[in-house]
């Protein structure tokens, strides 16, 4: 490129087709300005060769002159190839943040259509590999569809997260909720399901190992076990089965739900026929255990979401410094007050421990070597073991540590129960508390999300607290 300036005119002036600049916004001000004092600053162009120039650097210069009534613009003469053409214009406008996240992403795609790569890119540019990467995600979705997801709120960093999803399909359908307060809820099932897709062929051939029966057509009843668990993992799976000294039979049922899987050690013949209890076959047993599977289904799947938001928060994931620490303290110890005082009860160390397993903290691991049960926190916090270690950092973290105090004492199983009065769909009676609501309450202050699902359990008008809310989801279990 050349540093000798011509005047050129400017009709033989032509935009560039791929300036990543789609909006060149208002240009009254510019050509006013152009119009009293002239162009200051030269255009850069490239010689087309049939007697006109394409420009690179200039555009709004251009247009604004052209307003202006200017007939022709200085000019700098450069020699540059396609892709040179496309870094220049889009280092020119990123640098002084002319361009829309999307028009940067336009402007990159465009290099890695000519054949250039992220390296070259990010070296010939001097922007990052991430920045690079973050925005070449957008150009997966459609261009309204980015838009309007931005306009609700989307972020790039929520594109970031949307990519874990490995499924295409699965990864659109969760981009619909970009921008609503159901994104995170839903992008976690999403994750989840791809790494359960992962983990169920693992635990079906450790059951198939042990010989053990799927039972999805053949309703269990209580009586016709002696020990159940819900597991979600081959390990824990294996682990359940091998803990078998009476060589039982093993059944097993997937949930249609949630991402368990229950394993049964079953009673012998001789034990279920003394049951005066077994109901072996009952169609009203298998109603009722399908309505509860979905619900305990449905209340871990909103628990995991709520607890996976507070063990990534710490204070200072929060934005709180000392003062919004105190504030966020008083509304969140009043609304574990109020609980307390409802439930008219005291809160012995079982529920503080239980709270520090939502940080991470396991309850096993915070449990004296030597015995097999509970101990106060002071133990947890005060031991030199890493689990106390990482509690010590609590009192670093109170907001944390009292969200996830109060979501120990809210209870979400809590907020509703259900009853069955006769063979047909007869399906509930709803009893709302408050106590949730608190929680939700408290975590939507420090930008927690809630998505519909969560909303419509607490308030009673989720689906399954109607009859034929409670048909579909039954009907879709012995569908299954």
């Amino acid at each position: 490129m050349t540093n000798h300036i011509e005047y050129i005119s400017i009709e033989k002036l032509i935009p560039h087709p791929n300036n990543p600049r789609k909006d060149l916004g208002d240009l009254t001000e510019l050509a006013d300005s152009i119009k009293a004092n002239g162009v200051y600053q030269n255009l850069t162009v490239v010689d087309n060769q049939d007697d006109t120039y394409t420009i690179i650097i200039g555009h709004r210069r251009h247009a604004a002159a052209k307003l202006a009534g200017i007939a022709e613009l200085p000019c700098v003469i450069a020699q540059m190839t396609e892709k040179q053409q496309l870094e220049t214009m889009l280092l020119e406008n990123m640098q002084r943040t002319d361009l829309t996240i999307i028009e940067e992403a336009q402007g990159l795609q465009l290099l890695i259509d000519l054949g250039d790569s992220v390296a070259n890119i990010a070296a010939s540019t001097g922007f990052s590999k991430k920045k690079i990467k973050s925005r070449l995600l957008l150009n997966g979705y459609k261009t309204a569809d980015v838009e309007k997801a931005f306009s609700r709120g989307a972020t790039l960093e929520d594109y970031v997260k949307l990519d874990r999803i490995k499924n295409e399909s699965k990864r659109k359908e969760v981009a619909k909720y970009l921008g609503s307060s159901n994104f995170d809820y839903y992008l976690s099932q999403a994750i989840d399901a791809e790494k359960w897709d992962k983990e169920k062929p693992k635990i079906i051939g450790v059951l198939e190992g042990f010989k053990a029966v799927d039972s999805a057509q053949h309703p269990i009843s209580y009586s016709e076990y002696v020990k159940t668990c819900a597991l979600n993992t081959a390990k824990e799976v294996y682990a359940f089965c091998e803990d078998n000294p009476d060589g039982r039979e093993i059944r097993y049922r997937m949930s249609n739900y949630s991402n368990l899987v229950t394993v049964y050690l079953m009673k012998t013949e001789e034990e279920i026929k003394n049951s005066s209890n077994s109901r072996k076959g009952d169609d009203e047993s298998a109603r009722r255990a399908a309505i509860a599977d979905y619900r305990k289904s449905l209340i871990s799947r909103l628990e995991q979401y709520i607890d996976s938001f507070i063990a990534e928060h710490d204070d200072k994931a929060l934005g709180l410094n000392s003062s919004s620490q105190l504030i966020a303290i008083d509304s969140i110890v009043r609304a574990i007050i109020t609980i307390a005082i409802e439930n008219n009860r005291e809160y012995y160390q079982q529920t503080p421990l239980s709270a520090l397993s939502y940080l991470g903290l396991g309850r096993n691991t915070i449990a004296r070597d030597d015995k097999n049960d509970y101990h106060d926190v002071n133990y947890a916090i005060c031991t030199d073991k890493p689990e106390g270690k990482k509690a010590l950092g609590l009192g670093r973290n109170p907001v944390q540590f009292l969200l996830a105090l109060l979501r120990a004492q809210s209870g979400l199983g809590i907020c509703s129960e259900y009853y069955s009065y006769d063979r047909s769909y007869t399906c509930v009676k709803f009893r709302k508390t408050k106590h949730p609501a608190l929680l939700i309450e408290n975590l939507e202050r420090h930008g927690f999300q809630t998505p519909d699902e969560l909303r419509q359990y607490i308030d009673g008008t989720h689906p399954m607290y109607t009859e034929e809310g409670c048909k579909s989801i039954i009907n879709s279990q012995f569908d299954q």
